[in-house]
């Protein structure tokens, strides 16, 4: 499922009844060329009902398979304390470590590229889901280590769809792999530059977050575990954004 949960500018908005946001997550893959930055996204398919023919990221929600799944490496603490953050009750690091795999998931199922460590030996136990059997397969399991969570946002109320959505980036150096099969929900996945976007057609929060990752990155170019990241939120109907 791609990143249907990139929410329209408040101009779009539609009274709806209230619904919990659920929790999804999205990987914004960079890739340093010839002194530029480009980042991996793609169309959603013009049959969409939401957010038809948008640039995206990929990414979905969290599914039950992502809380067991094993890892190569674990998130740097800085990153699990930051996914804690403004949680409440439900900041556990099983949380954000399946947020974090669920970003890499997507990322496979609709780009083909796996953000991961071979592995030598296969697992004694492959999953039932058949994208993290498909991924185990492949010789590889998730490496979460070199995963920055660089921004935060909840869909409004009033939406159709209510997303509490984290943003992951990490460098592709090299070693990501791309297989030949994905689940076609993202179209023609590409590099594109922050210029390339700058008359692409993005939803809202994509902009806010290219932003908001250009000036991160201008600052703290190899994006370091604590850096500060933008978490955007509505509250009694006012936008507002704070740091976590």
């Amino acid at each position: 499922m791609s990143a249907n949960f990139a929410f329209p500018g408040p101009q779009s908005a539609r009274p709806h009844p209230s619904l919990r946001p659920k929790d999804a997550a999205t990987l914004i893959v960079l890739r340093r060329e010839g002194g530029q930055t480009r980042i991996l996204m793609g169309r959603r398919s013009d049959q969409h009902v939401f957010m038809p023919g948008k640039l995206v990221f990929p990414g979905g929600r969290v599914e039950k398979a992502d809380y067991r799944a094993p890892a190569a490496s674990e998130l740097a603490a800085p990153v699990e304390m930051k996914l804690a953050d403004h949680c409440g009750a439900r900041a556990t690091p099983r949380l954000g470590r399946a947020l974090a795999l669920a970003a890499i998931r997507e990322t496979f199922e609709e780009t083909g590229y796996l953000l991961g460590d071979r592995q030598e030996a296969p697992l004694a136990r492959p999953s039932r889901n058949p994208s993290w059997r498909a991924f185990h397969q492949a010789g590889y399991l998730p490496a979460l280590a070199p995963v920055r969570l660089v921004a935060r946002a909840i869909t409004p109320p009033g939406r159709p769809r209510r997303f509490d959505a984290r943003f992951f980036a990490v460098f592709d150096d090299g070693s990501m792999q791309r297989v030949a099969e994905t689940d076609r929900e993202l179209l023609d996945p590409k590099w594109l530059t922050f210029e390339d976007m700058e008359e692409a057609d993005l939803p809202f929060i994509t902009r806010r977050v290219l932003a908001d990752l250009a000036g991160r990155l201008t600052r703290d170019p190899e994006l370091t575990p604590d850096g500060g990241v933008p978490f955007h939120f509505m509250h009694y109907g006012q936008t507002k954004s704070t740091l976590l």
